[in-house]
């Protein structure tokens, strides 16, 4: 139960840093001008695609800091931080009451499968059993 525990706090911390990737990203775009909802939704999966590579490296390396052990622990890291990471974009996306554009951009499953994808990467970058 510790472990998951510990889990579940990098998971914060990678929300936090993916968070702060997204500002990174669109700082030199700017908000998008009128309230159209289609301008919203072009700017959001902007947005999520420009994330996508870094919140990929972020689950890679948190999964190197924590010195993952094996596959199963890189899968389960992979599957509770992608988790996570929806969840959080699923509570913006209602609270905000744009869930329906948040979820209909091809970004945010880009930047769902690079968080995925990161702790796998490294259990394959450090041929983990």
């Amino acid at each position: 139960m510790k472990k998951y525990a510990r889990d579940i706090l990098h998971g914060i911390l990678i929300i936090v840093l993916i968070t702060v990737a997204e500002l990174l990203a669109t700082l030199p775009f700017g908000a998008p001008k009128d309230g159209l909802r289609a301008t919203l939704s072009a700017y959001m999966n902007l947005e999520f695609l420009l994330t996508a590579i870094p919140a990929g490296l972020i689950t890679f390396l948190m999964a190197r800091h924590l010195k993952t052990e094996n596959k199963r622990q890189a899968l389960k890291r992979a599957i509770l931080w992608t988790a996570m990471v929806f969840f959080n974009y699923l509570w913006i996306g209602v609270l905000n009451l744009n869930a329906d554009l948040i979820f209909t951009t091809i970004g945010i499953y880009a930047l769902l499968l690079c968080v995925f994808i990161g702790p796998l990467g490294f259990a394959l970058y450090a041929h983990l059993d």
